[in-house]
């Protein structure tokens, strides 16, 4: 279509995805995965039984897509330090089930890139908008009804996605290493010639620019 529409060498076309998906859990049930699902209103079930034995009070503001939010404004006038109620939520995540991380938002921002999980984490963490805990699950563990499937962790069943160039420029081939969805829009860049995007940070795709 595109070679008709526009001509043949006179496009430059790229496919991926913001994320990939898990395997539905019962399908991969059938075939013997061990995996399991974990409604989050389970988890935040959990959670504010916790908090009113600890703390008699309910401190969980909100839960959602792996991220606690804790009520500043209960915390503060319970008289209560916000840090020590941040590790006590932590300590009691870390004997669940199906977790396997829980790092806190001092954690996050001071992460150095020594532990792979935190560092990808840390690189989509903003905290105005994220949670004051954040938590990892174990691979095989779904936040999410056996009906469906969802997506969020750093796993490679939701993190490996497609990426497709085609047309004007680019060459014949296939790369198998890992490389990030990041490094798309510097690569069009130097193909096209314009400057960087001012906030990116990833290195271009050199195979695009090796011609056969």
């Amino acid at each position: 279509y595109l070679d008709k529409t526009v001509g043949k060498d006179n496009y430059l076309l790229f496919l991926t995805a913001d994320h990939a998906g898990a395997e539905n859990s019962n399908y991969l049930k059938d075939n013997k995965y061990n995996v399991k699902n974990i409604p989050s209103k389970e988890i935040v079930g959990a959670l504010k039984k916790k908090s009113n034995e600890t703390f008699g009070a309910d401190l969980i503001l909100d839960y959602s897509n792996f991220n606690l939010f804790l009520n500043k404004e209960i915390i503060k006038g319970k008289g209560l330090e916000f840090t020590k109620v941040k590790q006590s939520f932590k300590e009691f995540l870390m004997t669940q089930e199906q977790v396997k991380r829980v790092y806190t938002e001092e954690e996050i921002l001071a992460s150095s890139g020594d532990d792979y999980f935190l560092s990808f984490i840390a690189k989509g963490y903003d905290p105005k908008q994220n949670g004051d805990i954040v938590i990892l699950d174990k691979t095989g563990y779904m936040q999410y009804q056996a009906t469906g499937t969802t997506h969020g962790s750093p796993n490679s069943y939701d993190t490996h996605v497609p990426l497709l160039f085609y047309g004007w420029q680019v060459p014949k081939g296939e790369l198998h290493t890992k490389k990030y969805i990041t490094q798309i829009a510097p690569t069009l860049s130097q193909m096209l010639k314009i400057p960087f995007p001012n906030g990116t940070e990833s290195e271009v795709l050199e195979t695009l620019f090796q011609k056969n």
